[in-house]
């Protein structure tokens, strides 16, 4: 199936109502909610020898931080235990995202933004 890209505009103020509407989905709050998702998804490809990346995590609105201070050489390193995360690899949440991780995290997102929906509308 071909996609099709559609060009919506509301003038005045039904389009800021709309606009509100929207932002108001994604509050902080919501947004730590995927966020802490993105970490949750893609946490199997994340290397994993005694746990201390996979699960010391911090997780905000706006990122996501493995405090462990060996984290960023672990991210760009090519070797690693495949024990307890068989799939762990470098660049983690890159290659999650093209193995499959995309549409777990998808299913998530809509789970959490209906959820939120619910809360402000339903």
């Amino acid at each position: 199936m071909e996609k099709v890209n559609v060009t919506v505009s509301f003038d005045g103020d039904l389009a800021s109502k709309i606009e509100a509407k929207i932002d108001s989905l994604f509050d902080d709050a919501t947004m730590t909610k995927i966020q802490q998702a993105f970490a949750e998804t893609i946490d199997p490809w994340t290397p994993y020898l005694s746990g201390n990346l996979s699960k010391d995590v911090t997780v905000s609105s706006d990122h996501i931080t493995y405090n462990a201070p060996y984290s960023r050489r672990k991210y760009y390193t090519y070797a690693y235990h495949k024990e307890v995360h068989p799939l762990a690899t470098s660049h983690w949440d890159k290659v999650a995202m093209e193995q499959g991780a995309r549409e777990i995290l998808e299913a998530r997102v809509r789970e959490i933004l209906t959820r939120r929906v619910n809360e402000l509308y339903g």
